[in-house]
């Protein structure tokens, strides 16, 4: 009995050769850097979006924000792998031809195929036909090839014009997204001038300090580049940092395994645990730091967070390597609720947040490894605005969550003009402005986002002069507004 060719190779040959937009096949395609693949004229009928003359386009399937290389769409690369796809159709439809001997024949009577059983919806030969078709019903190959011609037109007809019709709802769809990225632009705008016409950042002279004095100037922080008004030297790689109400300067410092503690003039005071360390505690890789309402510092180390007093002694430590309540795999960031007092922890190769209470009992955690809304990659980071949400700094993920404070998923930022690399610190000016400063490991530079995750600025750029840096770690604002920064492979801390 005839064998039937199979058509399962070509149908997903068929849906791997067709363009997403004109859904037709690719035509010279071009392969975009988020991997998504289109036709040459598809991605020449895009949209553009215009910042600081770069052009940007979206990708229509992933939405995600691409900059158009100078020489235009033909810059992206060939899309070799769906060219090779191509030519593998092609062979199929060859081999698939009836004109070949060996498909246009029976390969149980070696006769050629004459009739079409309609019973069996197969070709057959003359002799299959009396062996094992009899009684069936069949017709010529060829006029059963016209009938079913006749049939398959019109089974496509309503989809070609539903075609039609999805090319036209998607070209008003992109018209449209056009219009509101325009609108956008504009809003942004606005909130620029208004904040720029509030601002005024209070900035104190360091090198002759002068108590109760202080100059005021007009700071405006859209600008690009910022100039530092005091650096501090000399650290052996600052991870974290936090300030007293009294502007002490609590420094970790990860590969001296010890903490610093600073005047408000940047003066060494104290060292605690390290080598000559005062007080009896001692730090295995101590990452961030925080201050608890009632003044003592909170330090996470390498599988642990310890309380401590400004002097030194010990006065609490949880957790050990592991993965459930009150334990740890390389604890990153902490912060206090301003609302609970409770701390949130970066339990980073854990892949989630880790609530505790004031006594440093375990209360919740959230999150897991992934990339949905919710999930972490190695996170980094944890802040609080003045509402007492959370932001967290999803390292691996390349971008910034924010959360209530039970855990529960409120919105992300990060993609688009401003996009993050590997974020690795955050900080909120509750006191001004209320805009997110994030420090960004991979572009080495500090991007501002309002609270909605709409870019504002950055400042910073890779190397060693004052207003660079080479890896940017913890940072955080004083009561007096200044922002400071831990230049982590410089061995510095700066502060703006």
């Amino acid at each position: 009995m005839a064998t039937k060719p199979s058509s399962g190779l070509r149908l997903k040959l068929e849906e791997r050769l067709t363009c997403p937009v004109c859904l037709d096949h690719y035509t010279n395609p071009k392969t975009l850097p988020c991997l998504h693949s289109f036709c040459h004229h598809c991605l020449e009928r895009l949209p553009l979006d215009k910042k600081n003359e770069t052009y940007y386009l979206s990708c229509p399937t992933c939405r995600h924000c691409i900059e158009l290389p100078e020489e235009g769409i033909g810059a992206f690369p060939v899309a070799f792998h769906l060219n090779d796809l191509k030519e593998m159709y092609s062979l199929t439809k060859k081999t698939a031809d009836l004109s070949n001997p060996q498909e246009a024949t029976c390969s149980d009577h070696g006769k050629p195929f004459e009739l079409f059983c309609e019973t069996c919806n197969t070709v057959i030969c003359v002799t299959c036909q009396f062996r094992d078709h009899k009684h069936h019903e069949y017709d010529l190959i060829t006029d059963s090839y016209t009938k079913h011609c006749q049939k398959l037109r019109e089974c496509l007809s309503p989809i070609e014009r539903k075609k039609e019709a999805l090319k036209k709802v998607l070209s008003a769809v992109a018209e449209r997204e056009g219009e509101i990225r325009k609108r956008g632009e504009g809003v942004v705008e606005e909130i620029q001038k208004m904040v720029e016409e509030m601002i005024n950042v209070k900035v104190q002279v360091y090198d002759i300090f002068l108590e109760d004095t202080s100059l005021v100037i007009p700071f405006n922080p859209y600008l690009d580049k910022i100039t530092p008004v005091h650096i501090i030297t000399e650290f052996e790689h600052p991870c974290g940092v936090a300030v007293t109400d009294d502007n002490h300067i609590i420094i970790t410092e990860n590969w001296s395994h010890c903490v610093t503690i600073l005047d408000r003039e940047g003066k060494k005071v104290k060292s605690l645990g390290g080598k000559g360390g005062s007080g009896n505690v001692k730090f295995s890789s101590p990452r961030d730091v925080a201050i608890t309402p009632d003044k003592f510092i909170l330090v996470s180390d390498n599988h642990s967070i310890q309380k401590i007093s400004m002097d030194g002694q010990r006065k609490a430590s949880v957790g050990k390597e592991g993965s459930g309540p009150l334990q740890f795999n390389r604890p990153y960031g902490i912060a206090t609720s301003p609302i609970t007092g409770q701390l949130y922890i970066a339990d980073s190769n854990n892949h989630r947040i880790q609530v505790l209470n004031p006594n440093l009992t375990f209360s919740h955690s959230f999150g897991s490894i992934g990339l949905a809304n919710g999930q972490f990659q190695y996170p980094h980071d944890v802040a609080f605005d003045s509402q007492g949400l959370v932001y967290v700094a999803d390292f691996g993920n390349h971008r910034i969550q924010k959360f209530s404070p039970d855990g529960k998923f409120v919105g992300w930022f990060g993609f688009g003009p401003g996009q993050l690399i590997s974020p690795n610190g955050i900080t909120i000016d509750t006191a001004a402005t209320g805009l997110a400063y994030v420090s960004e490991w991979g572009n080495n530079r500090i991007s501002v986002f309002t609270s909605d995750g709409v870019f504002v600025s950055k400042f910073g750029s890779e190397g060693s002069n004052n207003d660079q840096f080479n890896h940017p770690y913890g940072l955080t604002f004083n009561g007096d507004g200044f922002l400071y920064v831990c230049d982590f492979n410089n061995r510095r801390l700066v502060v703006y």
